[in-house]
């Protein structure tokens, strides 16, 4: 969590909430580490580093530190799952995923922002709509049928090597050697 003020208030309801082994780090993640300057009066918990300088005139700023997901999760034996939403970041975050990314092929959960780099990482995608999850392997296209109106969906991005079902409810005839089909 970027903000140390947000992370103080994640931090405390996860001990408050029983989950003891939650470990909030108060850095922003990118493709590198530097001081950065990250709007500090949305008036909401979002927060988002600015790149161009013209955009900072409008806001109050923090300073925060960043660095690479490489980097802070180095000493992981096992990474499974990452979920990640910053505010259309993502992509640079997961340029400072490189090493985790290709060790791990973790799945992911996020939103439309990084799909190529994933597309390219021989990622296929889900769309997690209301009702069901809409399998749209790597067809971009069709992932951005769903990204219309505005309107943010979440994906859950799996390599292709460990293709993932949900939530496949159907009956199953199951079939064994010697059976027809």
């Amino acid at each position: 969590e970027a903000s140390i003020e947000v992370a103080a208030v994640t931090l405390a309801q996860a001990r408050y909430t029983g989950r003891e082994n939650m470990v909030v780090i108060p850095c922003a993640v990118t493709d590198r580490k530097r001081l950065a300057m990250i709007m500090a009066d949305s008036g909401s918990s979002n927060r988002f580093v600015f790149d161009e300088k013209s955009e900072r005139q409008k806001y109050t700023f923090e300073p925060v530190l960043t660095d690479t997901l490489d980097s802070l999760l180095r000493h992981l034996d096992r990474l499974d799952l990452i979920k990640i939403d910053i505010e259309g970041r993502e992509g640079s975050a997961l340029r400072g995923a490189e090493k985790l990314l290709e060790r791990f092929r973790p799945k992911i959960v996020g939103e439309h922002w990084f799909v190529d780099e994933l597309v390219a990482r021989d990622y296929e995608m889900t769309v997690l709509s209301p009702g069901a999850p809409v399998p749209v392997g790597q067809d971009v296209a069709a992932l951005k049928d769903h990204c219309t109106n505005g309107v943010y969906i979440d994906i859950f991005f799996s390599p292709r090597e460990a293709a993932f079902v949900l939530a496949d409810t159907r009956p199953r005839r199951h079939v064994f050697a010697g059976d027809s089909p």
